[in-house]
């Protein structure tokens, strides 16, 4: 919601169009969010084991040791992060989701935070993972949101600054809506491999559009890496929730017009990705579940429309 709301704020002063959408993507997604909560909690009775607190551990210094990668110059982010992802989960299979997320607060910008910030958004961020692992179970994107619950909290305890927003072009911004969708696709097909996790799926896709985009070929090579990284995560989602490949690509669509719509605040916060892919899981869930009921409901009329008088009777 901050996310949005600040993404709302920037194009007020902007386009008062597009605030309107913002407004009705605030609007879905709350509506979504609380209408798929109650199917998305574990109700069971939970208590912290000491798996929690391992796994604890693991995100915190995933987030360390991604942080300090991508500090050398030659490293990006994207694919520290995705080089984290893939070697964790692959030696440390049982802890690769709390790898991951800490990961994606790794990839925030040094000069935003500092030492202590950043030490202060960690354990804030291994802390909120343990304690949501109840909640929406297969949604892609939560990794990246618990990331930047913890960047967030942080910047709201101390003195921070984002770094400058980019605004991109309409033809630009398509560039990174294709890349997205592009993104989500892969990992879902990857994903499919047998003995490929999701985790391990969305890093090698991150991994490829590094190697394909991440340098100045054109202004937003980079971004194209970045819209593809952040659209594998859409494509982590669990196929009980996106059965269908379009549907994948679908969620795809929208965090590639999420991400555009967002891309002038809160830059360089570690897991802003995860959270525009979160955003745009429940909202391409929610919309689903949506039309399936409708028309599940409309047939169930149709057949009731079909039955003789005196049977109804």
């Amino acid at each position: 919601m901050i996310l949005l709301i600040f993404a709302s704020i920037e194009w007020f002063h902007r386009s008062m169009g597009v605030f309107v959408m913002m407004l009705l993507l605030i609007l879905n997604f709350l509506y979504f969010a609380l209408k798929t909560t109650g199917q998305n909690v574990n109700n069971d009775k939970w208590e912290i084991s000491k798996e929690d607190w391992i796994d604890f551990l693991f995100a915190y210094f995933a987030s360390i040791f991604t942080y300090n990668l991508a500090m050398f110059d030659q490293i990006s982010a994207v694919f520290a992060s995705a080089l984290v992802g893939l070697v964790g989960s692959s030696v440390f299979k049982k802890h690769d989701k709390a790898i991951f997320a800490g990961s994606f607060l790794g990839m925030a910008e040094a000069t935003i935070f500092g030492a202590w910030g950043f030490i202060l958004a960690v354990l804030i961020m291994a802390i909120v993972y343990v304690f949501s692992k109840p909640l929406f179970k297969g949604f892609g994107g939560k990794l990246g949101t618990v990331a930047f619950s913890g960047a967030v909290i942080a910047y709201f305890l101390q003195d921070l600054s984002p770094l400058q927003g980019i605004n991109f072009t309409l033809t630009e911004g398509i560039y990174l809506i294709i890349a997205s969708v592009a993104g989500a696709i892969i990992t879902r097909v990857f994903s499919q491999i047998e003995g490929v996790s999701v985790v391990q799926a969305s890093s090698v896709v991150g991994i490829l559009f590094v190697i394909l985009f991440d340098y100045e070929v054109f202004s937003i090579s980079p971004y194209i890496a970045i819209a593809g990284f952040g659209g594998s995560f859409v494509g982590m989602t669990d196929i009980k929730q996106l059965n269908k490949i379009w549907m994948v690509g679908t969620g795809g669509l929208i965090f590639g017009i999420i991400y555009y719509l967002s891309s002038g605040v809160l830059l360089g916060f570690g897991g802003k990705l995860g959270t525009i892919a979160f955003l745009s899981t429940v909202i391409t869930i929610g919309f689903f579940k949506v039309i399936n009921q409708f028309i599940f409901n409309k047939n169930q009329l149709n057949e009731f429309s079909q039955i003789p008088e005196k049977e109804v009777l």
